[in-house]
Formats: structure tokens, C-alpha cells, sequence
């Protein structure tokens, strides 16, 4: 392992074990980093801006503008020079003017370096993970080190924002490792958030996206854009009452969910996190569509039959009243009796046909009753409305 003495007087394995604690080093290239070392290219006007974290053996880049290196040597750095005084920023402004790298390779050599500003980047512990620096080829003056030492801060704000992410996966997994263990197996979507409602945990793949690529996404960019407000208003008013919230909603895969939306507490009772879970309720939502939709069909359906049904009822009861009237004789009473017979017997007919129609047609439950009806009339050699 590489370090001299006074990397010992700064207690370096304390420091190793912080870096190793973010789980940082040899990661991919992410966006919210870049922006930050071209930030500091900009402001300071150099070519060369760097993330530069320090293991035992070497100097890592987790972003980098104008090198294409991805590391370099720990002793060939300017990085480990800087973390030695955490409290400050390190400016060089001729490398080849001071006695610790006059006669280094990048200084001698073809990438002649000269001047190099580095804000270390300074856990809330005060040790010192590497640094955000700024080098050019040029001797020069720092004029913006206030900025580089903003910059800096901003950079572990994203580290320990990683650190807390992790641990909330952590304690979700140990403490409610019975859970983690049944949302894996689990057939509704799952995922877990932080208290800004980013995704920290997801038990499946979800739509285009990996279970991986979900991590740090804003939860509502899985709901439908018409229920995002509501989805919003839900997740506030948990969070204030600390009481798990349910509600119904649309996922942009197209899925109807009943989704719940539980706050996980620690032992003091603050909320560290909030267990999301989907239940697919697609089928149940068709399901009940089709039963209003049947309803309504059925509705229609007695409204057919009732026309057809009246104009018999109507004859037989105009020939009852006519019955009742004295004048009427007994030759007239007779045809009445007789259409009356006719009317019912046609009723009768048509209940007889439509009760056999329906058997034969075996019509179920879900079937629209609309349709059904009119060939049922048109097959009784009935008109419908």
C-alpha cells in the first residue's frame, strides 16, 4: 500500500474507509458530475478540470474535461498533495517552479503541466476524499476560488446524497428483510422512495426501463400525466400525517393500479422512507366497464321488449273495457272474446319464442344485451324500434 508517514499523521485509514464507504470509485460517468467539471473549466477558464478521488494506490477520476485518462498514479497527483490541508485550496501556479514537481513527468514531459488549483472535497468528518481541480498548461493565478470551493461542496452534496440513497436500501433490506424478500416474488409493482419521492429500490422492471434504471428517477414519471396532481397531493398529505394513503391510478404503461403509499419510520418516528406498492387492478376496472356497459344494455333490452309486448296488452284491455259497456251485443261480445284470445295467444307466442331464444343462445352476463335483442325480435318476425 502506498503512503509515507504523513499520510498515517492524517489518518488515512479513516479517510480510505470513507471513501470506501460512498462505493464511488470505478462507477460510470453520470451527468449531474460532468455538468460540475465543466463548470469549473468554464469559471476558471482552464482546459483541464477534474473529480479526483484518492485510493491507496492511485488518483480516480469520476469526471474529467480535457484528459482522457481515467486515473493516474497516486504519487504522480496533484491530488494528494491538496488533501493534506482539507481546510483550504491548494494553488500551484508554475509546476515547474516548485520543488515537489519540477521534476515530475507531466511537468518535464509532453503534457508540460504548470498550473493546478484544487478545492478539496471535505466529508462532513473532515477527511478529505480527493479533490475538484482545475489545471492548465499555463503558469496563472487563481482568481475564482470561491467558485472552485462552491463547486467542491456541490460535489460531495451528490456524495452523500449517493451514501443516502444506498442507505435507505440498506435499512429497507435489514430492517424489513421479510418484506424485501416477498416484493421480489411479488407480482405487483414495488418500489421504494425517498422523501423527495425519488425511486431508491424497485422490485421489477418497469415499462422501457431496467429495475437498475428506475434508481434516482421521480416516482410520477411512472403515473399518467392526468393523475400526476392527484398522485402529488396524496403523497404531501402522507408524509405530513405520517398515515399510509391508497388511491386509484394510471401508470403510463397503460395499467389501472390501487396504489399505496406507506411512510417507513425509524425509531424515532421519523419518516426515512415510503414503501410505494401497485396492485394491478386492470381486469377488475374492465370488468366492472363492462358490467355498467351491461346494464345499460339491459336497460335498452326491457325498453324493446316492453314496446313489443304493449300492443298486445293494449288490444286485450280496449277489448275488456268494451265488454263492460251494456250496448255492446252479444254477437260483439264474442268476436271480443275471440280477439282476445288472438292478443293473448300471440303474447303468449312471443314470451314462449323468446324464453327458447335465449336458452338456445346460451347468452351470458357480459354479452351486450342490445345486441343479443334485435336478432332475437328479427328471428320472432317482430319489428323493433
Amino acid at each position: 500500500m502506498y503512503y509515507s508517514n504523513k499520510f498515517i499523521l492524517m489518518d488515512e485509514l479513516a479517510r480510505l474507509h470513507a471513501l470506501g464507504s460512498y462505493q464511488i470509485i470505478d462507477t460510470l460517468q453520470q451527468k449531474e458530475y460532468d455538468e460540475i467539471t465543466e463548470l469549473a473549466s468554464i469559471i476558471c477558464g482552464t482546459p483541464i478540470s477534474l473529480i479526483s478521488l484518492l485510493d491507496a494506490k492511485r488518483a480516480w477520476f469520476k469526471s474529467k474535461v480535457g484528459i482522457t485518462d481515467p486515473e493516474s498514479p497516486r504519487e504522480h497527483a496533484f491530488c494528494h498533495h491538496t488533501i493534506q490541508t482539507p481546510h483550504m485550496v491548494t494553488v500551484i501556479e508554475d509546476a515547474s517552479k516548485d520543488d515537489r514537481f519540477k521534476e515530475k513527468s507531466f511537468v518535464t514531459g509532453e503534457q508540460g503541466l504548470r498550473f493546478y488549483a484544487g478545492s478539496p472535497l471535505v466529508t462532513s468528518d473532515g477527511l478529505a476524499l480527493g479533490s475538484l481541480c482545475v489545471i492548465d498548461h499555463e503558469p496563472r493565478t487563481l482568481t475564482k476560488e470561491q467558485a472552485l470551493s462552491l463547486l467542491s461542496k456541490k460535489v460531495v452534496e451528490l456524495f452523500e446524497l449517493r451514501k443516502s440513497s444506498m442507505e435507505s436500501v440498506r435499512l429497507f433490506r435489514s430492517s424489513n428483510q421479510r418484506l424485501f424478500t416477498l416484493s421480489e416474488q411479488s407480482p405487483d409493482f414495488i418500489t421504494t422512495l425517498d422523501t423527495d419521492l425519488q425511486i431508491t429500490y424497485a422490485n421489477k422492471d418497469y415499462n422501457t426501463s431496467s429495475r437498475n434504471e428506475l434508481i434516482g428517477k421521480q416516482v410520477w414519471e411512472c403515473v399518467e400525466q392526468s393523475f400526476v396532481d392527484e398522485f402529488k397531493a396524496e403523497a404531501i398529505k402522507m408524509l405530513l400525517t405520517r398515515e399510509q394513503a391508497d388511491m386509484e391510478l394510471k401508470l403510463t404503461d397503460g395499467k389501472w393500479v390501487m396504489c399505496r403509499l406507506v411512510p417507513l419510520k425509524n425509531e424515532t418516528g421519523s419518516i426515512y422512507n415510503i414503501l410505494m406498492i401497485c396492485t394491478d387492478i386492470t381486469s377488475n376496472k374492465k370488468a366492472e366497464e363492462n358490467r355498467l356497459k351491461h346494464i345499460k344494455s339491459l336497460e335498452e333490452m326491457i325498453f324493446m321488449v316492453s314496446h313489443e309486448v304493449r300492443k298486445p296488452v293494449s288490444n286485450i284491455m280496449g277489448l275488456a273495457d268494451l265488454l263492460t259497456q251494456n250496448e255492446v251485443s252479444d254477437e260483439d261480445k264474442a268476436k271480443c272474446v275471440s280477439y282476445m284470445y288472438e292478443a293473448a295467444q300471440e303474447l303468449d307466442s312471443f314470451t314462449q319464442k323468446l324464453t327458447l331464444y335465449i336458452e338456445e343462445s346460451r347468452i351470458n352476463t357480459s354479452a351486450d344485451a342490445v345486441s343479443f335483442i334485435k336478432p332475437a325480435l328479427s328471428a320472432l318476425q317482430l319489428d323493433t324500434p
